[in-house]
């Protein structure tokens, strides 16, 4: 064999370990981009409930102030 097969072996070789390693299903790529992501929906879905917090807040205010609030808030 010469040196040219034995290099095209060794390189095809090292492609097929590295295919085969990708494609198996416990591979789990660690990404910034996918933190990123999930960092974002994480502060988008905390602002979306601050506010929601907030509207409520200013719903029991206005209540209380019409005073048609619930017995728990007078």
């Amino acid at each position: 064999m010469n040196e040219l097969s034995k290099y095209l072996l060794s390189v095809g070789a090292i492609y097929a370990c590295t295919f085969a390693y990708l494609l198996h299903p416990d591979y789990q790529p660690k990404h910034e981009f996918n933190t990123i992501i999930e960092g974002d929906i994480e502060s988008e879905r905390k602002m979306i409930n601050r506010n929601i917090e907030d509207k409520l807040r200013e719903l029991k205010f206005w209540k209380l102030v019409e005073g048609r609030a619930p017995a728990e808030y007078m």
